[in-house]
């Protein structure tokens, strides 16, 4: 009885320091779950539930520990996020010799994109400045400068530092998508952002983003049809892709575009 009691207490103890260190969630539909959250995105968030890694969208969530998600919203027309140069972008990778510099390079563009992850933008701008001092010949670094200044709501800012990077990198999608985000998410300039979406399309016909993108941006100009078109082939790439994050954002647009032009 004694060994039953104390296996009790020990687990009773146990659920009692996990849920210290669990966040409770609250989701639209009313239910609510407690769990600690192992990851975070723009869109989702990674909870462990009983050991169990479970996904749930911020367009479902109400509350996180009494704080109100503001998730991207398909009425208010926000675009899918940034698209971010990682390490496996430089110059380098395509047959020039890493060297002792590049290296440096490296490691303060990873810090910069640590500091983005965690949302500290003005540390992440310091270290991608030290990155284009040592190579201001690369083009990763103008790139993540230019979305961290985005992120900072600084649009001037954020499309000098893009058109440097696609001055060093003519054909490279991502920066004409990245531009695209600025004019259409801090300038409300649907006309410029469509063309640089289109840009990005024709340098990668294959990338499911900038017809997502695009399909949103028709939507505000009240070009229903094409819209439709461009969401449904996001939702198309994404799904071939595996990206469900794309195909549940091409999806909810869609729904927005009025049923008699649909």
């Amino acid at each position: 009885m004694r060994n039953k009691s104390a296996a009790i207490l020990s687990l009773l103890f146990s659920f009692s320091f996990l849920s210290a260190f669990a966040e409770t969630i609250v989701l639209k539909s009313g239910k609510t779950i407690e769990g600690k959250i192992l990851e975070k995105t723009e869109k989702s968030v990674k909870v462990d539930i009983s050991g169990i890694p479970i996904t749930y969208y911020l367009d479902e969530i109400q509350t996180i520990d009494s704080e109100k998600i503001n998730s991207y919203s398909t009425s208010s027309g926000a675009s899918q996020g940034p698209l971010i140069k990682s390490k496996n972008n430089y110059i380098y990778d395509k047959g020039a010799r890493p060297g002792p510099l590049y290296e440096a390079y490296r490691i303060c563009n990873e810090e910069g994109l640590k500091y983005i992850n965690s949302g500290d933008y003005s540390s992440a701008i310091k270290q991608f400045e030290k990155a284009i001092e040592m190579i201001p010949t690369e083009s990763v670094a103008y790139i993540n400068l230019g979305i961290s200044y985005k992120k900072t709501g600084k649009p001037q800012e954020a499309i000098k530092s893009l058109e440097k990077a696609l001055s060093l990198d003519p054909e490279d999608y991502q920066i004409c998508y990245n531009l695209g985000n600025v004019y259409f998410e801090l300038l409300k300039n649907y006309q410029e952002a469509e063309q640089w979406y289109l840009k990005a399309i024709q340098k990668n016909p294959s990338a499911s983003a900038p017809y997502g993108n695009l399909g949103v941006v028709y939507i505000y100009l009240g070009k229903y049809a094409q819209a439709k078109e461009n969401l449904e082939k996001s939702k198309q790439l994404s799904e071939q892709h595996g990206d469900r994050e794309g195909v549940y954002f091409a999806e909810q647009n869609l729904k927005t575009i009025p049923a008699e032009r649909n």
